[in-house]
């Protein structure tokens, strides 16, 4: 009845293995931590909150008991220059989350000096805490962002996610070390978006152009 039998089988079958294979993963992200805490406004600026989640597909690896991680803005590797950049963190830089309640900046000096090449370290630890599909918060960021700095996008990443100093142990076993391909690191933006007029000055705008175009009518 089919030609091609034993094709028609493969194909799902090879489609099961690969997703049953495929690698698992706690993930980590940067997202807002609350609807627009990541999005101050040009020419303002202010303090914008950046938390970082972390999940698990539930399928390996889902629990860690400690973290050291590095984190990078702009993505240039150098500590963050208030003068240059327009960002600095702000007193407390980090907010623990409710789960790694100790999360902190370590050590309690490294948003003012260098630290591995990055802007920033934190740590905390815990007993063995396993992270579902959904997302657990670890920690907030505080960031204050300049009045000059210009409208864009502005990237907030992880610095070193080689083991070699970063680090997401699991009862003393660094899985960055023993399995890489189980960890992943996604980085999040900070926005600074342009100032939008309000409707009172739309209609002023309006207005001085109905006046021009009235004056250039009568000449």
């Amino acid at each position: 009845m089919y030609k091609y039998p034993l094709a028609l089988i493969a194909v799902p079958l090879l489609a099961f293995l690969s997703a049953s294979q495929a690698n698992a993963a706690i993930t980590f992200r940067f997202s807002e931590s609350t609807p627009g805490s990541d999005t101050v406004v040009a020419g303002i600026g202010g303090r914008v909150t950046i938390g970082l989640y972390a999940t698990s597909d539930e399928l390996d690896v889902q629990s860690i008991d400690s973290f050291d991680l590095y984190i990078d803005m702009l993505g240039d590797g150098n500590v963050a220059d208030p003068v240059v950049t327009g960002f600095v963190f702000a007193n407390p830089a980090v907010t623990a989350g409710a789960i790694f309640s100790n999360s902190t900046v370590n050590p309690a000096n490294a948003f003012t000096i260098p630290v591995a090449n990055a802007d920033l370290q934190v740590s905390a630890d815990r007993e063995l805490f396993n992270f579902t599909a959904t997302p657990t918060k670890l920690f907030d960021l505080n960031i204050d962002v300049a009045s000059t700095v210009a409208a864009g996008n502005y990237s907030i990443a992880f610095r070193d996610d080689s083991g070699a100093l970063a680090a997401v142990n699991n009862t003393g076993n660094n899985l960055l070390f023993t399995q890489p391909a189980q960890i992943q690191f996604l980085g999040g933006t900070i926005s600074v978006v342009s100032a939008v007029p309000e409707p009172t000055s739309f209609s002023l705008l309006a207005l001085t152009g109905v006046v021009c175009l009235i004056r250039r009518r009568r000449k």
